[in-house]
Protein backbone atom coordinates (compact mmCIF):
# COMPACT_ATOMS: atom_id res chain seq x y z
CA UNK A 1 0.00 0.00 0.00
CA UNK A 2 1.33 3.14 -1.12
CA UNK A 3 2.40 4.78 1.62
CA UNK A 4 1.67 8.86 2.03
CA UNK A 5 3.51 11.71 3.55
CA UNK A 6 1.32 14.71 5.08
CA UNK A 7 2.28 17.89 5.06
CA UNK A 8 0.47 21.03 6.63
CA UNK A 9 1.17 24.61 4.97
CA UNK A 10 -0.24 27.64 7.33
CA UNK A 11 -0.52 30.96 5.67
CA UNK A 12 -2.08 33.74 6.21
CA UNK A 13 -4.95 35.27 4.74
CA UNK A 14 -7.33 38.07 5.04
CA UNK A 15 -10.96 38.21 6.03
CA UNK A 16 -13.77 38.60 3.97
CA UNK A 17 -12.80 39.60 0.09
CA UNK A 18 -9.59 39.34 1.15
CA UNK A 19 -9.19 35.40 1.25
CA UNK A 20 -5.43 34.06 0.90
CA UNK A 21 -5.45 32.44 -3.12
CA UNK A 22 -3.22 29.37 -3.56
CA UNK A 23 -1.06 29.73 -5.93
CA UNK A 24 1.98 27.68 -7.89
CA UNK A 25 4.93 28.43 -9.86
CA UNK A 26 7.65 26.69 -11.80
CA UNK A 27 10.89 26.29 -10.16
CA UNK A 28 13.43 28.57 -11.59
CA UNK A 29 15.75 29.05 -8.56
CA UNK A 30 15.85 28.93 -4.40
CA UNK A 31 12.03 27.86 -3.14
CA UNK A 32 10.43 30.70 -0.94
CA UNK A 33 10.06 30.41 3.13
CA UNK A 34 6.73 28.92 3.83
CA UNK A 35 6.30 26.92 0.33
CA UNK A 36 6.37 23.20 -0.30
CA UNK A 37 7.30 22.07 -3.83
CA UNK A 38 6.08 18.88 -5.70
CA UNK A 39 6.50 17.09 -8.79
CA UNK A 40 4.09 15.52 -12.06
CA UNK A 41 5.05 11.67 -12.40
CA UNK A 42 7.40 10.45 -14.76
CA UNK A 43 6.21 7.15 -16.23
CA UNK A 44 9.38 4.46 -16.45
CA UNK A 45 8.74 1.20 -18.47
CA UNK A 46 10.09 -2.50 -16.91
CA UNK A 47 11.19 -4.71 -19.56
CA UNK A 48 10.90 -8.40 -18.59
CA UNK A 49 12.97 -10.26 -21.24
CA UNK A 50 12.62 -14.20 -20.69
CA UNK A 51 15.17 -16.20 -22.46
CA UNK A 52 15.38 -19.77 -23.48
CA UNK A 53 18.88 -21.20 -23.34
CA UNK A 54 19.53 -24.71 -25.24
CA UNK A 55 23.15 -26.19 -24.41
CA UNK A 56 24.05 -29.12 -26.72
CA UNK A 57 27.05 -31.74 -25.35
CA UNK A 58 27.74 -34.44 -27.79
CA UNK A 59 28.45 -37.95 -26.35
CA UNK A 60 31.90 -39.52 -25.09
CA UNK A 61 30.87 -42.43 -27.43
CA UNK A 62 29.55 -40.23 -30.27
CA UNK A 63 31.86 -41.92 -32.57
CA UNK A 64 30.28 -45.53 -32.26
CA UNK A 65 26.95 -44.25 -32.13
CA UNK A 66 25.80 -45.45 -35.59
CA UNK A 67 27.55 -48.91 -35.31
CA UNK A 68 26.17 -50.30 -31.69
CA UNK A 69 23.02 -48.47 -31.54
CA UNK A 70 21.80 -47.64 -35.18
CA UNK A 71 21.49 -44.24 -34.04
CA UNK A 72 22.49 -41.56 -36.82
CA UNK A 73 20.84 -38.15 -34.93
CA UNK A 74 23.41 -37.34 -32.33
CA UNK A 75 25.02 -34.20 -31.01
CA UNK A 76 28.43 -33.81 -32.66
CA UNK A 77 29.73 -30.26 -31.52
CA UNK A 78 29.02 -28.40 -28.08
CA UNK A 79 26.81 -25.30 -28.95
CA UNK A 80 24.86 -22.86 -26.75
CA UNK A 81 21.74 -21.17 -28.35
CA UNK A 82 19.54 -18.44 -26.68
CA UNK A 83 16.36 -17.13 -27.99
CA UNK A 84 13.96 -15.21 -26.62
CA UNK A 85 11.18 -16.82 -25.50
CA UNK A 86 8.64 -13.85 -24.49
CA UNK A 87 8.61 -9.80 -23.38
CA UNK A 88 6.36 -8.65 -21.16
CA UNK A 89 6.40 -4.79 -20.22
CA UNK A 90 4.93 -2.87 -16.93
CA UNK A 91 5.45 0.73 -16.00
CA UNK A 92 6.23 2.58 -12.50
CA UNK A 93 5.87 6.27 -11.65
CA UNK A 94 8.97 8.53 -10.50
CA UNK A 95 9.44 12.06 -9.65
CA UNK A 96 9.72 13.92 -13.04
CA UNK A 97 12.89 16.81 -12.51
CA UNK A 98 11.41 18.67 -15.06
CA UNK A 99 8.21 18.66 -13.85
CA UNK A 100 8.76 20.59 -10.57
CA UNK A 101 7.01 23.03 -9.00
CA UNK A 102 5.92 25.14 -5.52
CA UNK A 103 3.04 26.07 -3.95
CA UNK A 104 1.75 28.71 -1.43
CA UNK A 105 -0.84 30.46 -0.54
CA UNK A 106 -0.54 34.63 -1.46
CA UNK A 107 -1.99 36.93 0.58
CA UNK A 108 -3.54 40.30 -1.21
CA UNK A 109 -1.33 43.64 -1.03
CA UNK A 110 -3.30 46.05 1.50
CA UNK A 111 -2.26 49.87 3.08
CA UNK A 112 -3.47 49.20 6.50
CA UNK A 113 -4.57 46.15 8.33
CA UNK A 114 -5.70 45.29 11.67
CA UNK A 115 -4.70 42.07 13.45
CA UNK A 116 -8.30 41.14 14.11
CA UNK A 117 -8.43 41.20 9.89
CA UNK A 118 -6.13 37.90 9.70
CA UNK A 119 -7.13 34.76 9.65
CA UNK A 120 -5.11 31.45 9.60
CA UNK A 121 -6.84 28.89 6.54
CA UNK A 122 -4.64 25.19 6.75
CA UNK A 123 -3.06 24.20 3.55
CA UNK A 124 -3.01 20.63 3.40
CA UNK A 125 -1.03 18.96 0.82
CA UNK A 126 -0.78 14.79 0.44
CA UNK A 127 2.39 13.39 -1.32
CA UNK A 128 3.58 9.74 -2.05
CA UNK A 129 6.75 8.46 -0.72
CA UNK A 130 8.68 9.91 -3.91
CA UNK A 131 7.48 13.56 -3.69
CA UNK A 132 4.74 13.17 -6.28
CA UNK A 133 1.82 15.61 -5.14
CA UNK A 134 -1.28 13.36 -4.50
CA UNK A 135 -3.41 15.95 -3.20
CA UNK A 136 -4.43 19.21 -1.95
CA UNK A 137 -7.03 19.74 0.77
CA UNK A 138 -8.49 16.15 1.00
CA UNK A 139 -7.68 13.41 3.48
CA UNK A 140 -7.01 10.89 1.56
CA UNK A 141 -6.36 8.41 4.34
CA UNK A 142 -9.51 6.29 4.66
CA UNK A 143 -9.48 5.96 0.48
CA UNK A 144 -5.96 5.09 -0.10
CA UNK A 145 -5.17 2.26 -2.27
CA UNK A 146 -2.50 0.33 -4.16
CA UNK A 147 -2.95 1.99 -7.28
CA UNK A 148 0.06 3.87 -7.41
CA UNK A 149 3.19 1.89 -8.66
CA UNK A 150 5.89 4.10 -7.52
CA UNK A 151 6.79 2.14 -4.73
CA UNK A 152 5.76 -1.33 -5.89
CA UNK A 153 8.14 -3.78 -5.59
CA UNK A 154 9.85 -5.86 -8.34
CA UNK A 155 8.16 -8.73 -9.16
CA UNK A 156 10.42 -11.35 -9.93
CA UNK A 157 9.19 -14.02 -12.30
CA UNK A 158 9.92 -17.84 -10.96
CA UNK A 159 11.15 -19.82 -14.14
CA UNK A 160 11.87 -23.58 -14.51
CA UNK A 161 14.82 -24.53 -15.40
CA UNK A 162 15.37 -27.84 -17.04
CA UNK A 163 19.06 -28.11 -15.62
CA UNK A 164 21.03 -31.72 -15.61
CA UNK A 165 19.94 -33.29 -12.58
CA UNK A 166 22.89 -35.07 -10.28
CA UNK A 167 22.62 -38.33 -11.73
CA UNK A 168 23.53 -37.32 -15.53
CA UNK A 169 26.09 -34.72 -14.00
CA UNK A 170 28.70 -36.84 -15.02
CA UNK A 171 29.52 -39.66 -17.24
CA UNK A 172 31.86 -41.78 -14.84
CA UNK A 173 28.40 -41.80 -12.52
CA UNK A 174 27.15 -44.60 -14.75
CA UNK A 175 30.08 -46.57 -15.60
CA UNK A 176 30.19 -50.27 -14.27
CA UNK A 177 32.87 -52.53 -13.05
CA UNK A 178 33.36 -53.85 -16.01
CA UNK A 179 33.56 -50.33 -18.23
CA UNK A 180 36.03 -49.26 -16.30
CA UNK A 181 38.07 -51.98 -16.37
CA UNK A 182 37.63 -52.70 -20.07
CA UNK A 183 40.94 -50.33 -20.94
CA UNK A 184 39.66 -49.01 -24.34
CA UNK A 185 37.10 -46.35 -25.34
CA UNK A 186 35.81 -49.28 -27.87
CA UNK A 187 34.89 -51.57 -25.65
CA UNK A 188 33.67 -49.39 -22.72
CA UNK A 189 31.33 -48.52 -25.67
CA UNK A 190 30.19 -51.68 -26.12
CA UNK A 191 29.36 -52.75 -22.34
CA UNK A 192 27.71 -49.12 -22.35
CA UNK A 193 25.58 -50.35 -25.56
CA UNK A 194 25.11 -53.48 -24.05
CA UNK A 195 23.52 -52.23 -20.85
CA UNK A 196 20.88 -50.33 -22.93
CA UNK A 197 19.79 -53.67 -24.54
CA UNK A 198 19.68 -55.17 -21.15
CA UNK A 199 17.27 -52.14 -19.57
CA UNK A 200 15.28 -52.43 -22.95
CA UNK A 201 15.16 -55.98 -22.38
CA UNK A 202 13.69 -55.86 -18.59
CA UNK A 203 11.55 -52.98 -18.96
CA UNK A 204 9.70 -55.62 -22.25
CA UNK A 205 9.59 -58.52 -19.15
CA UNK A 206 8.11 -56.04 -16.82
CA UNK A 207 5.07 -55.17 -19.27
CA UNK A 208 4.60 -58.61 -20.07
CA UNK A 209 4.87 -59.78 -16.54
CA UNK A 210 7.92 -62.24 -17.00
CA UNK A 211 9.69 -60.76 -14.81
CA UNK A 212 10.44 -63.45 -11.32
CA UNK A 213 9.30 -61.04 -8.71
CA UNK A 214 7.05 -58.28 -10.24
CA UNK A 215 6.19 -55.38 -8.69
CA UNK A 216 2.83 -55.84 -5.93
CA UNK A 217 0.68 -52.77 -7.11
CA UNK A 218 0.75 -49.70 -9.86
CA UNK A 219 2.54 -47.66 -8.40
CA UNK A 220 5.58 -49.59 -7.59
CA UNK A 221 5.45 -50.80 -11.31
CA UNK A 222 5.01 -46.78 -12.24
CA UNK A 223 7.58 -46.07 -10.01
CA UNK A 224 10.19 -49.13 -12.03
CA UNK A 225 9.36 -48.23 -15.42
CA UNK A 226 10.13 -44.80 -14.36
CA UNK A 227 13.79 -45.75 -13.28
CA UNK A 228 14.44 -47.85 -16.14
CA UNK A 229 13.72 -45.03 -18.51
CA UNK A 230 15.70 -42.58 -16.33
CA UNK A 231 18.52 -45.21 -16.85
CA UNK A 232 18.34 -45.68 -20.46
CA UNK A 233 18.38 -42.06 -21.16
CA UNK A 234 21.43 -41.53 -19.00
CA UNK A 235 23.46 -44.82 -20.79
CA UNK A 236 22.20 -43.75 -24.57
CA UNK A 237 23.33 -39.97 -24.10
CA UNK A 238 26.93 -41.36 -23.83
CA UNK A 239 26.23 -42.11 -27.27
CA UNK A 240 23.72 -39.50 -28.71
CA UNK A 241 24.56 -36.39 -26.51
CA UNK A 242 22.62 -34.18 -24.58
CA UNK A 243 20.26 -31.84 -24.88
CA UNK A 244 19.26 -29.30 -21.95
CA UNK A 245 16.86 -26.12 -22.10
CA UNK A 246 16.97 -23.40 -18.91
CA UNK A 247 14.81 -20.97 -18.64
CA UNK A 248 15.71 -17.19 -17.21
CA UNK A 249 14.47 -13.99 -17.14
CA UNK A 250 16.58 -10.55 -17.41
CA UNK A 251 14.49 -6.99 -16.24
CA UNK A 252 15.54 -3.68 -18.14
CA UNK A 253 14.31 -0.44 -17.55
CA UNK A 254 13.43 2.33 -20.08
CA UNK A 255 11.66 5.57 -19.90
CA UNK A 256 10.79 7.30 -22.87
CA UNK A 257 11.65 11.10 -23.21
CA UNK A 258 10.18 12.21 -26.58
CA UNK A 259 6.95 11.11 -29.42
CA UNK A 260 7.65 9.56 -31.39
CA UNK A 261 10.94 7.95 -31.26
CA UNK A 262 12.65 4.44 -32.83
CA UNK A 263 15.43 3.29 -30.42
CA UNK A 264 17.36 0.34 -29.43
CA UNK A 265 16.49 -0.84 -26.40
CA UNK A 266 18.96 -3.89 -26.43
CA UNK A 267 20.38 -6.57 -28.73
CA UNK A 268 20.27 -9.95 -28.45
CA UNK A 269 23.01 -12.67 -29.68
CA UNK A 270 21.86 -16.63 -29.92
CA UNK A 271 25.29 -16.95 -28.60
CA UNK A 272 25.52 -14.83 -25.39
CA UNK A 273 21.86 -13.56 -25.22
CA UNK A 274 21.31 -9.68 -24.20
CA UNK A 275 24.25 -8.02 -24.78
CA UNK A 276 25.30 -3.98 -24.70
CA UNK A 277 23.51 -1.43 -27.30
CA UNK A 278 27.04 -1.35 -29.16
CA UNK A 279 27.52 -5.07 -29.06
CA UNK A 280 27.37 -6.12 -33.07
CA UNK A 281 27.17 -9.71 -32.69
CA UNK A 282 23.50 -9.25 -31.67
CA UNK A 283 20.59 -7.94 -33.67
CA UNK A 284 18.75 -4.47 -32.50
CA UNK A 285 15.21 -4.81 -30.63
CA UNK A 286 13.71 -1.35 -31.14
CA UNK A 287 11.29 0.35 -28.23
CA UNK A 288 8.81 2.41 -30.72
CA UNK A 289 6.35 5.27 -29.08
CA UNK A 290 4.26 6.81 -31.57
CA UNK A 291 1.05 8.02 -31.23
CA UNK A 292 -0.90 7.45 -34.36
CA UNK A 293 -3.46 10.37 -33.66
CA UNK A 294 -1.68 13.07 -32.91
CA UNK A 295 2.06 12.91 -34.38
CA UNK A 296 3.40 15.90 -32.17
CA UNK A 297 1.60 16.44 -28.57
CA UNK A 298 2.04 20.05 -27.81
CA UNK A 299 5.47 19.66 -30.07
CA UNK A 300 6.73 16.88 -27.29
CA UNK A 301 7.06 19.22 -24.47
CA UNK A 302 10.87 18.30 -24.35
CA UNK A 303 11.42 20.42 -21.15
CA UNK A 304 9.69 23.02 -19.39
CA UNK A 305 12.36 25.83 -20.27
CA UNK A 306 11.35 26.69 -23.14
CA UNK A 307 7.77 28.07 -21.33
CA UNK A 308 8.81 29.48 -18.16
CA UNK A 309 8.49 33.46 -19.36
CA UNK A 310 5.08 32.29 -21.01
CA UNK A 311 3.69 30.36 -18.14
CA UNK A 312 5.77 31.92 -15.04
CA UNK A 313 3.87 35.47 -15.72
CA UNK A 314 -0.06 33.33 -15.49
CA UNK A 315 -1.49 32.81 -12.20
CA UNK A 316 -1.77 29.45 -11.14
CA UNK A 317 -3.21 27.46 -8.88
CA UNK A 318 -1.90 23.73 -9.64
CA UNK A 319 -0.26 22.05 -12.85
CA UNK A 320 -1.26 19.08 -13.85
CA UNK A 321 -1.49 16.68 -16.69
CA UNK A 322 -4.04 15.72 -19.17
CA UNK A 323 -3.22 12.28 -19.96
CA UNK A 324 -3.24 10.82 -23.20
CA UNK A 325 -2.82 7.01 -24.62
CA UNK A 326 0.92 6.28 -26.27
CA UNK A 327 1.48 3.38 -28.29
CA UNK A 328 3.81 1.05 -27.55
CA UNK A 329 5.59 -1.71 -29.85
CA UNK A 330 8.98 -3.90 -29.09
CA UNK A 331 10.21 -4.68 -32.48
CA UNK A 332 12.86 -7.59 -34.11
CA UNK A 333 13.18 -6.46 -37.28
CA UNK A 334 9.66 -6.50 -38.91
CA UNK A 335 8.74 -8.80 -36.37
CA UNK A 336 6.55 -7.40 -33.69
CA UNK A 337 7.44 -8.80 -30.21
CA UNK A 338 4.95 -6.62 -27.91
CA UNK A 339 1.91 -3.94 -28.68
CA UNK A 340 0.02 -2.37 -26.30
CA UNK A 341 -0.64 1.46 -25.07
CA UNK A 342 -0.10 3.11 -22.22
CA UNK A 343 -0.84 6.23 -20.54
CA UNK A 344 2.85 7.87 -20.35
CA UNK A 345 2.65 10.69 -17.91
CA UNK A 346 5.47 12.77 -19.34
CA UNK A 347 3.43 12.65 -22.73
CA UNK A 348 0.47 14.45 -21.25
CA UNK A 349 -0.60 17.90 -21.78
CA UNK A 350 0.40 20.42 -19.31
CA UNK A 351 -2.84 21.85 -17.56
CA UNK A 352 -3.38 24.34 -15.31
CA UNK A 353 -5.93 25.26 -12.20
CA UNK A 354 -6.41 29.09 -11.64
CA UNK A 355 -5.73 30.36 -8.84
CA UNK A 356 -8.39 29.84 -6.14
CA UNK A 357 -8.70 29.91 -2.27
CA UNK A 358 -11.52 27.06 -2.66
CA UNK A 359 -8.75 24.63 -4.03
CA UNK A 360 -9.73 20.93 -3.05
CA UNK A 361 -8.94 18.18 -5.32
CA UNK A 362 -7.29 14.39 -5.67
CA UNK A 363 -4.66 13.57 -8.22
CA UNK A 364 -3.13 10.53 -9.35
CA UNK A 365 0.10 9.73 -9.25
CA UNK A 366 0.51 7.81 -11.97
CA UNK A 367 -0.33 10.12 -14.66
CA UNK A 368 -0.65 13.55 -12.89
CA UNK A 369 -4.41 13.57 -13.77
CA UNK A 370 -7.18 15.34 -11.59
CA UNK A 371 -9.20 12.54 -10.32
CA UNK A 372 -11.82 14.06 -8.46
CA UNK A 373 -12.05 17.98 -7.50
CA UNK A 374 -14.60 20.09 -5.42
CA UNK A 375 -15.25 23.41 -3.28
CA UNK A 376 -14.60 23.54 0.19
Amino acid sequence: MKKLLFLSLVVLGLSGNLTAQIQSRIVEGPIPYEAFSYHLPKTVFKVRVTIRTTHEEPGIYARYSERLLGISDIVTTERVNNELASVELDTYTLPDPKRVFYIQAAAPQVSKRRASDTQVPELNLQFTSEGILRAVNMDLSLTESCSGKASKQETKISCPENANDNSASSAASIHTHDMQLSGSSIRMAELAAKKVFELRDTRLSLLQGELSTMPQDGASLEKMLTELNRMEAHYTELFTGSRRQSIRTEVLEYTPEKIPSYEILFRFSSQKGIVDKEDLSGYPVHFLVHNPGTDAISQQKDSISGKKGETSQQTCALYYYHPNRIDISLLKGQTVLFKDNFVIAQFGDLMQLPASEQLMLELDPETGAIVRIKNR
